[in-house]
């Protein structure tokens, strides 16, 4: 059989030879009950074997909300934004040149709510990719659309 039969197939690449330049910055602010957290980072990627850095963004950026109601109450919300990214077409035959296919740029809305009934029990909900976006982790694989879930959570 051919390796044209054998495909899809997961492909992880390992540049070995793979360096980067990365800067970034994070500034938080907190009063009272309430926070803000955000950040954004810039990376520039050298390859002395592939075209472009699979599936790495040239930047990301996110920023949280935090409220904290007498320590027993808690309110999040955030986005994460991420940059393009690119992964590679391969044919299935070791000898064929790679091809680059580019990942548009993307947003994840996030939020969710905890209560605590006491410091050592409390319930929660919360909230993933509220924008229902079709949101990728690898290469042709979708992760979940819009999602809630809950729960229970325990201090030991």
């Amino acid at each position: 059989i051919g390796d044209e039969y054998l495909m899809p197939r997961f492909f992880m690449f390992r540049d070995k030879r793979l360096s980067y330049f990365m800067i970034g910055a994070e500034l938080g602010v907190s009063t009272g009950g309430f926070s803000v957290l955000a950040s954004g980072h810039y990376y520039n990627y050298s390859s002395k074997d592939l075209e472009h850095a699979i599936w790495r963004p040239s930047f990301d950026a996110s920023v949280q909300f935090k409220y904290n109601y007498n320590s027993k109450l808690f309110l999040r919300a955030g986005a994460e934004f991420i940059g393009p990214r690119y992964f590679a077409v391969v044919s299935g035959y070791s000898n064929q040149p790679i091809e680059y296919a580019k990942y548009k740029a993307d947003f994840n809305v996030t939020a969710g709510v905890d209560y605590f009934v006491n410091p050592k029990f409390g319930i929660f909900v919360e909230g993933n990719n509220l924008a229902n976006r079709k949101l990728y982790r690898f290469a042709h694989y979708p992760g979940q659309g819009a999602s809630v879930s809950g729960g229970v959570k325990l201090k030991f």
